[in-house]
């Protein structure tokens, strides 16, 4: 079995993101994960695209706490 890093996750999320689902949302999420392999990251929806990338979000929508 392949261990899955939060890394992997994140960098596949865009092609998994299915814009008919998020209709006209427009969101910042911040994840801050923390244990190893954690760290933060946002995920960014608008104009039905999904981007994510590493670091802190100056304003989210949300913000989501967890172990990785």
């Amino acid at each position: 079995m392949t261990d899955i890093t939060i890394q992997q996750i994140m960098e596949n999320m865009p092609q998994a993101f299915m814009p008919e689902r998020a209709g006209n949302l427009s969101a910042v999420i911040q994840l801050h994960l923390s244990g190893d392999g954690g760290g933060d990251w946002m995920i960014s929806i608008a104009d039905g695209k999904c981007t994510t990338q590493q670091g802190l979000a100056t304003n989210p929508r949300l913000t989501l706490r967890a172990t990785a």
